[in-house]
């Protein structure tokens, strides 16, 4: 039993250890009992902090609600999960969840911080290209309806003249077939504008 304990004790410590996403855990008086090595990068730890409140620990997270997040996830069972960027220009997905016991008892907090930064470089840029996007078809409806308006007026001009020259008597027959032409174009015309 001993050796089976050891062997999941060192299997947890392994896994601890080895994850790149910071890890705090707190109990329910906002005292720090642990952190995994990679929350040294988020925030400034020390093995010394352990046991000391997660208040009087300097951050350079600019997170000013963590203490109001594990509060709230200690009274009431909840998963916070926000975006946070740190002063040094990082992006951090942190998420704040219950700590339970095997008797489903509740016993602090669990704060993961976990790297989105590249994902929000990504964001950021798709966001930018969207308003280029939306610019660029703003500028594409204002031109259309601007050359089609333009180009109503003078057609207007020519579908007049030409109704008054089909209204003309005595016209060669060669020019009745070009006034054929030319009235096709300008409904062919009329029908593109719209």
């Amino acid at each position: 039993k001993n050796k089976e304990l050891q062997e999941v004790n060192d299997d947890l410590n392994n896994y601890f250890r080895s994850n790149i996403n910071g890890q705090l855990f707190v109990n329910n008086d906002l005292m720090l009992m642990k952190f995994s090595p990679g929350t040294v990068k988020q925030i400034n730890l020390l093995p010394t902090d352990i046991g000391r409140p997660l208040s009087n620990i300097s951050t350079n997270i600019k997170f000013e609600t963590i203490e109001n997040d594990i509060k709230q996830v200690i009274a009431e069972g909840v998963i916070i999960t926000k975006e946070i960027e740190t002063d040094n220009g990082k992006w951090y997905q942190i998420m704040t969840m219950p700590y339970i016991h095997i008797d489903n008892k509740s016993d602090g907090a669990i704060i993961t911080f976990n790297d989105i930064t590249e994902l929000k470089k990504a964001q950021q840029e798709l966001d930018k290209k969207n308003e280029s996007l939306l610019r660029i078809n703003a500028d594409l409806d204002n031109f259309v309806h601007t050359a089609s308006h333009d180009l109503l007026g003078p057609l207007g001009n020519i579908e007049m003249s030409i109704g008054i020259m089909n209204e003309i008597k005595g016209v060669v027959p060669e020019q009745e077939k070009f006034f054929a032409i030319i009235n096709n174009s300008i409904k062919k015309f009329r029908t593109l504008i719209n």
